[in-house]
């Protein structure tokens, strides 16, 4: 859970068959890259303000949802040219340079709808559900809104082995080794432990 973390570095995390990845509550300024988020129910759910929070070259492989994300501000995550993996995306690389040529929507507008109103997954197989899907994939500007990722990677990143040193590098060891545990119920919990600040700054 990243609540309320600002100017933060979160990065070399593997977590796997989770309620929810991530869930970020007012998480402004901070990095998310190169962790490997699998078999969630939800990979990322981001709520309230997210102001200037970049994603890229993570992975996001067999979640339920990769994305929840209900509101109607654009949010590009790539950065420097680089998205992330998205398992549920065929994207085609006629060039060979690794990244999709297309861009890739993991939280479109019916996401939102389906968040908003439940019952609506009744009509996803319906054709007026069909063309909304096709007129925001051929035309973005129609319907915006939501999640994009511009330069989505044709393969999962691969986390470093050991990118921290010292203390730092114990503590993402640990968190790749074994970031689980087991709640109330016997319900599995995991928790993001190799995170640092930005430097360059004094909030928190």
């Amino acid at each position: 859970m990243l609540n309320y973390v600002n100017y933060s570095d979160i990065h070399d995390n593997i977590i796997n068959k989770a309620g929810k990845c991530v869930f970020a509550y007012n998480a402004n300024y901070d990095k998310l890259s190169a962790n490997h988020f699998e078999n969630c129910q939800i990979g990322i759910h981001f709520t309230a303000a997210i102001e200037g929070t970049s994603l890229h070259d993570n992975s996001f492989i067999n979640n339920g949802s990769q994305v929840k994300y209900v509101s109607t501000r654009f949010l590009d995550w790539s950065e420097g040219g680089h998205g992330n993996y998205w398992s549920d995306n065929s994207p085609f690389d006629l060039n060979g340079d690794g990244f999709g040529d297309s861009a890739y929507r993991p939280d479109g507008i019916i996401d939102q709808i389906i968040w908003r109103a439940p019952v609506s997954r009744l009509l996803m197989n319906s054709p007026a559900i069909s063309i909304v899907k096709w007129a925001q994939a051929q035309f973005p500007a129609v319907l915006p809104g939501g999640v994009v990722d511009s330069k989505p990677l044709m393969k999962p990143y691969a986390p470093n082995s050991n990118p921290l040193s010292g203390d730092e590098g114990r503590v993402a060891q640990r968190s790749r080794n074994a970031a689980v545990g087991t709640g109330q119920g016997g319900k599995r919990f995991f928790e993001l432990v190799c995170f640092r600040r930005h430097p360059d700054s004094n909030a928190v």
